[in-house]
This record gives C-alpha cells, sequence and structure tokens, in this order.
C-alpha cells in the first residue's frame, strides 16, 4: 500500500508473525586467512589435518602430507619466509549460543543484501520457529551445549540443502560431514512449523538466557553505562540506556506489519536513521504499571537505543519512543487497532515519571482500541517540540516540565475521544450576536 508505506521496500509478508532467518556467520573454509593464526593461507608443501574438522576447499592447492590424526597443525618444510607451523585455529570455539555469531533477517533475501534485524540477545540466537542457513559453500563446526533437551528449529539449510523434517535431518547427522559439523550430542528438532499468530510468537530461548549471556560476555563486558537509571530488557545481556514501548494487544495486531510502519515512519528518516529497534513478545511482569493483569500472558516489547554518548546517551531514543506513544492509527491502517494501551519507560527517573498516553475505557470499564484518524491540523505539543535533555534539570524545572507534559497528554486525550467518538460531544451553543440590538426608547 503505496499510500500507508510510501514506496520504501517493506519485507514480504506471510500473514504470521516475528519468525525470522537466522545465518551463522563463521566457517572453517581453507582459503579463509582468519582460520589459520598466522592471517594467511598454508602455502605448497604443508601437512593438513583430515580427521578433527570439517573444511570446504574452494580450489586447488599443493600441500605436502594428508595428517590423519586428531592434530590440527601444518607444518612449512622447507626454508624461506614463509617457513615455520601453521595452526588451524580452534573451531571449538564457536557455540551455537554465542549471539555474536548469527545475523538476523526477515527474509533470505534480506540477509544476501545485508538488510539485517537488531534484536535482543536471546533472540539474536535461532528461535524456535526461525528458518536456521548456513551458507551453501562453506563448511562449519558448531558447539552445541545446552540447558534443554533439544533445539527446535523450523528448518535447517546445510550445504544447500534445506531440511524441513526431522527424519531426513537426524539422517545427516549420521555422516562423517554431519559429525564434523555437529560435534555435540545435543538434539536438533526440525518441526517445519511457522508462528501461527500474528501478534508473534515468543522466541523460546529463556532457558538458554545465562548461557547465552556467558557466551557473549567472553567477548567483552557490558558496556559502561552512561545514564542514571539504566534498563533492563527482557531477553537482553546488559542494561541499556535508551526507552522501551510496552504493547498490550488484541488478535488483530499484526506484529510485523506493525514493525513496517514504524521502520517506515521513523527509521527510515534521517532524523532517526540511526536508531536501532528491536520488537519481540516477551512474557508480562508480574505487575507493570498501567497495563491490565487481567489480559494475555504476554506484551510486545519494543526496545530503542541510540549512538549519542555522555548526558545525551538515550536521548534521541526517548524523543522517538514519546513520538512512537502517540502514533494513532490512520485510515486504511486496520492493523494498529490492536493496540490496547502503550507503557513507555526510560532510562531515568525524570522520564519515567512522565505519564503515558491515556488509554480510554469504555464506561462498563472495558479497555477500547485505540484507532481512528487523527486532524492533520492538530499541532500536539508533545511529539511535535524537540525533547529536553535527560536529567540535566533542577528539581523546579522538572516539576514545571512534568506539569506541562500532564497537561498536554490530556489535551491529546480529549482530542483522540472526539475523533474515535467516544467522547459526548456537547451540544453547540447559539452563537451571540455581535451588536448588542437597538431597542426603542
Amino acid at each position: 500500500n503505496s499510500s500507508l508505506f510510501g514506496t520504501s521496500r517493506l519485507p514480504a509478508l506471510s500473514g504470521f508473525g516475528s519468525a525470522l532467518y537466522k545465518r551463522w556467520i563463521p566457517d572453517t573454509n581453507y582459503e579463509n586467512s582468519s582460520n589459520w593464526d598466522r592471517g594467511r593461507v598454508p602455502c605448497a608443501s604443508s601437512c593438513f589435518p583430515l580427521q578433527k574438522v570439517s573444511v570446504y576447499v574452494e580450489s586447488s592447492h599443493s600441500i605436502l602430507d594428508l595428517v590423519s590424526d586428531s592434530g590440527r597443525k601444518l607444518v612449512q618444510k622447507g626454508g624461506g619466509a614463509n617457513a615455520g607451523t601453521i595452526t588451524f585455529r580452534d573451531p571449538d570455539a564457536h557455540q551455537w549460543y554465542d549471539p555474536t555469531l548469527w545475523q538476523a533477517a526477515v527474509s533470505e533475501d534480506d540477509l544476501d543484501t545485508g538488510h539485517y534485524l537488531f534484536t535482543v540477545h536471546e533472540e539474536s540466537v535461532p528461535c524456535h520457529h526461525d528458518s536456521v542457513l548456513f551458507r551453501s559453500q562453506s563448511s562449519f563446526r558448531v558447539g552445541m551445549d545446552s540447558d534443554d533437551q533439544s533445539i527446535i528449529l523450523r528448518s535447517i539449510s546445510v550445504l544447500g540443502t534445506k531440511f524441513i523434517n526431522d527424519k531426513d535431518f537426524q539422517e545427516f547427522l549420521k555422516t562423517n560431514t554431519g559429525k564434523l559439523q555437529f560435534p555435540d550430542l545435543t538434539a536438533i528438532r526440525v518441526t517445519n512449523e511457522r508462528c501461527r499468530e500474528k501478534s508473534g510468537c515468543e522466541c523460546g530461548n529463556s532457558a538458554n538466557h545465562n548461557r547465552i549471556c556467558a557466551n557473549l560476555l567472553r567477548h567483552s563486558e557490558c558496556p559502561a553505562i552512561e545514564c542514571k537509571e539504566p534498563l533492563n530488557p527482557v531477553g537482553h545481556c546488559c542494561p541499556v540506556c535508551g526507552a522501551t514501548l510496552t504493547l498490550q494487544y488484541t488478535e488483530t495486531f499484526d506484529l510485523e506489519l506493525y514493525r513496517s510502519r514504524l521502520q517506515h515512519l521513523y527509521l527510515n528518516t534521517p532524523m532517526y536513521s540511526s536508531i536501532q529497534m528491536a520488537m519481540s513478545k516477551v512474557p508480562k511482569a508480574p505487575a507493570i504499571t498501567g497495563l491490565d493483569q487481567r489480559e494475555a500472558a504476554t506484551v510486545i516489547q519494543v526496545l530503542l537505543l541510540d549512538q549519542e554518548t555522555g548526558e545525551n546517551t538515550g536521548r534521541l531514543a526517548v524523543a522517538l519512543d514519546r513520538n512512537m506513544a502517540g502514533l494513532v492509527a490512520r485510515p486504511g491502517s486496520a492493523h494498529l487497532l490492536g493496540v490496547l494501551v502503550k507503557k513507555l519507560q526510560h532510562t531515568c527517573s525524570f522520564f519515567n515519571r512522565f505519564p503515558t498516553l491515556p488509554f480510554l475505557k469504555k464506561a462498563d470499564g472495558d479497555m477500547e482500541t485505540l484507532g481512528g484518524p487523527i486532524d492533520k491540523g492538530f499541532d500536539n505539543p508533545i511529539f511535535d517540540t524537540d525533547m529536553p535533555t535527560v536529567c540535566v534539570y533542577s528539581k523546579k524545572k522538572r516539576l514545571r516540565i512534568r506539569t506541562k507534559m500532564a497537561l498536554d497528554s490530556i489535551q491529546c486525550s480529549v482530542h483522540q475521544q472526539h475523533q474515535l467518538g467516544l467522547r459526548k460531544k456537547e451540544p453547540r451553543k447559539a452563537a451571540l450576536p455581535t451588536k448588542s440590538p437597538r431597542y426603542p426608547t
């Protein structure tokens, strides 16, 4: 729909939510110089190990000998600058539950063109309804220790072959290549089941959260936090400075359409192009202020991070978060009618205490779905003005700003209720005459 999304490229949507494509990054290819401790491919007169690892060789190479034991050393025979010992790097260092070793996208085409998705750490690793790809002309070795009895996937592609049922993939694992590429005993179950809910499905990696974070932190520690009150998003390993938007939804909510709309309206614009957005269905916390605890046990979490530093860390993400929270469906965008409640959370107490956009209730107390067009002539003071710098104001000024934001929020809510027809309009009063009538004296 060009009128709704413009002409920007949108992901292929199948009517089901949150199932992604995840591609493994490392390889054990012979020609990949990063697989050798000297950063170069061995020359002729070398010895090559066979038994330890599956190695893909793209072109012809001259070697002195094939070593059939479990060693991995290649010994350069002869003199010259290339003489010495070359070692194939340890392939067992690459673990399935390492979130840095995967690329995520909504389609295979997006993987090929580099249009990757930012995700929380748990969802960087393949989820239960994801399709996993290993490059067709590539070899690999992946450690698969797991806290679950099995790793569940929708499909898996290895060496150009796509497996969509468990029986065929188990037969592949019994081959010599399968044993070298998947050496651990952890079972992989291939179900060919996509996510059947438009609102998305939970990832299913929560049981391995500690393992995922441990693998992540092998590379580096969590970044230093520069905000006063960092957030701890569900599924993420490190506290962050940014913003989250928590959505309570109905059966009409479509996760991928909502993601696409936010991408088109905000993230594709120059102002917010540096923002990273992760959107996922997560378990609802025991008590989230502003959300009805009688509703579904899951919510939609939208995480926003920016590239700002110092006292501006998270400032742009906060501005976008508040802008997104005020988004009301326009004509033709019925998928947004599935949002019931929006709860904002920011990186410091100054913003945490800001009032959220009020949700509307019927007379009997039931929640009403937001929807309907917005009058384009309405100037919204919340979202059409620059955001103040986060956490740098005096108490008196904070109070003035919070009071103004509260009044603006009430004004916005009243306007939306009129637009939705949920607020009874008072009868129009007769216009007063511009001049007092003259009576005969």
